[in-house]
């Protein structure tokens, strides 16, 4: 994962950064259920998150970076999120967020700047999680009402994304263009989950 032009991170940094996270969240009170959002543009940040969150047995709330601060608020409120990645850029509309249940606020931009890369990640006890489980909320635009929110668990996921594969072969040589709102389903399986499943990279960019 990387912006284009910049260093990339290998599946071993990726790995570790993961468990940076996972134990960062746990120490700020983040348990096994809670929901956390996702609220950002994309960024290799916005996976390693996605990531640390869904392996950790809580449930990601992806929001796309462009919702209003009523929007903001309703599925703040609605999904119950206790935790928040967001960008300095969207930092302020959490701010001003009314909703009761959220208690933690981390700046994405920021989440890699205590990983110690030249730590070799350990393997993360995955025991706690099962495939029936629910892994993330994904909000609709509510273009005909208020957004609804999309629960789908590991299993929903992964099946979507195995599918995918047998739709259209990637390995490990292949490189991906990061461009459709991670927030969305299509773009978070065929840009993120797919090219992981593989081996493949991911190319963001900054503008």
């Amino acid at each position: 994962l990387g912006f284009d032009q910049e260093n990339f991170l290998s599946y071993a940094e990726v790995h570790t950064a993961i468990q940076s996270i996972q134990i960062k969240l746990n120490h700020l009170g983040v348990q096994t259920g809670d929901k956390v959002a996702l609220f950002s543009t994309n960024s290799p940040q916005w996976g390693i998150a996605y990531f640390a969150v869904v392996s950790m047995g809580a449930i990601v709330v992806p929001m796309i970076a462009e919702l209003e601060q009523h929007e903001v608020d309703k599925i703040l409120e609605h999904s119950e999120s206790k935790a928040i990645f967001a960008t300095k850029r969207l930092m302020d509309k959490v701010d001003k967020s009314q909703a009761n249940n959220l208690k933690i606020k981390i700046v994405l931009e920021d989440i890699l700047t205590d990983v110690d890369f030249s730590v070799k990640a350990k393997a993360y006890n995955m025991s706690t999680v099962a495939e029936k489980d629910l892994a993330a909320i994904l909000y609709t635009s509510g273009a005909t009402g208020n957004p609804k929110g999309v629960m789908l668990s590991h299993k929903n996921l992964i099946t979507n994304t195995i599918q995918a594969d047998f739709t259209q072969p990637v390995n490990d040589e292949d490189r991906f263009l990061s461009v459709l709102p991670l927030a969305h389903t299509y773009a978070n399986t065929l840009g993120l989950l797919l090219p992981m499943l593989n081996g493949a990279s991911v190319t963001y960019l900054r503008n």
